[in-house]
C-alpha cells in the first residue's frame, strides 16, 4: 500500500460509548472474574442467609451491593462517554490521521500533532475500532467504518504493528 495513508474520522457519541465501555473492560480486565466468581458466591451467601434466618437488613445490604455493581457496569461508561463527547466534540466530529513510514500525524479542530512511532506503546484492532495506544490511558481511536476498505485498515494495522516495539 502506498504511503502516506490518510484517514478521516468522525466518532459518534454511540461509538464513544462503546469505546469507553471496552476501555473500562481493558483497564479492569480481571474484574470479569469477579462477576464469574463473586456474583455466584454472593448468591450462594444469600441462599445461606435465607436458610439460617438472617435479618432482612442483611438482604438489603446484599441487594444494595448488587445494585451498585449493576449501576457501575451499566451507567458509568455511558455517562463518561457523554461527558467526554461534550468536552471534545470538535475533535470527534472531524479528525484527519496521516500514517507514514516515520510518524502519525493527527489534525482536528483543537489538536495538531505529529508523533514518531516510538511514542506509541501498542496497537489493537477489533470489530469496532483500531486502537493506537500512547499510554495505558491515552488512546487514539479510529472507527473501522472510517476506513474505505478492509485492505486499508489491514495496511494501517500492519504498519503500526511493524513500527511499534
Amino acid at each position: 500500500m502506498q504511503l502516506p495513508i490518510i484517514i478521516t474520522t468522525n466518532v459518534t457519541q454511540e461509538e464513544l460509548k462503546i469505546f469507553v465501555k471496552q476501555s473500562f473492560i481493558k483497564q479492569f480486565k480481571y474484574l470479569k472474574y469477579f462477576f464469574y466468581i463473586g456474583v455466584p458466591l454472593i448468591l450462594l451467601n444469600t441462599y445461606n442467609m435465607l436458610q439460617t434466618g438472617a435479618p432482612w437488613s442483611d438482604f438489603v445490604r446484599v441487594g444494595v451491593f448488587i445494585g451498585v455493581l449493576f449501576f457501575v457496569w451499566k451507567f458509568i461508561p455511558g455517562s463518561n462517554a457523554k461527558n467526554i463527547y461534550k468536552q471534545k466534540k470538535d475533535d470527534f466530529d472531524h479528525s484527519v490521521y496521516t500514517f507514514s513510514e516515520e510518524s502519525v500525524s493527527v489534525k482536528s479542530a483543537t489538536v495538531e500533532a505529529t508523533l514518531n512511532w516510538d511514542a506509541f506503546k501498542k496497537v489493537e484492532k477489533d470489530e469496532n475500532f483500531l486502537w493506537i495506544f500512547v499510554t495505558a490511558n491515552q488512546t487514539y481511536i479510529l472507527p473501522t467504518r472510517c476506513f474505505e476498505t478492509e485492505e486499508i485498515l489491514d495496511a494501517v494495522y500492519q504498519l503500526a504493528k511493524s513500527k511499534i516495539k
